[in-house]
């Protein structure tokens, strides 16, 4: 096994199959429409924000750190807006738009199960 094989394994733990990417990246953000909240940029063609994956755990946390399934779709503004689990940053964005994102990350991981599962 090569460093390019190294790469890949470590790319999808932490963001997952480029199948679940793609699922991803075509949710909408998980913030839009909450209160105080304007997703940014916004895709005309798509209708909707151009969606990214948002670690909601950083991925250079030890043990604790974040995977796949702990991945919210957001826009560039949301991902901005959220600033790092366990900050001030975090808990004031999460109160101003009623998510818990943690939660929500695990609700989408759900999804993806049972996406997959059919």
């Amino acid at each position: 096994m090569g460093p390019a094989d190294r790469r890949t394994r470590v790319r999808q733990r932490a963001y997952g199959t480029d199948e679940r990417m793609a699922w991803l990246h075509g949710l909408p953000c998980v913030a839009q429409g909450a209160p105080g909240h304007v997703c940014d940029p916004w895709d005309m063609d798509l209708g909707r924000a151009v969606v990214q994956a948002v670690h909601v755990r950083a991925r250079g946390m030890g043990s604790a750190r974040g995977g796949a399934d702990d991945q919210v779709p957001g826009c560039a503004a949301m991902h901005r807006e959220a600033g790092e689990w366990g900050t001030g940053q975090r808990r004031a964005f999460e109160a101003r738009t009623g998510l818990d994102l943690v939660v929500r990350a695990a609700d989408y991981a759900e999804q993806w199960r049972a996406f997959t599962a059919l």
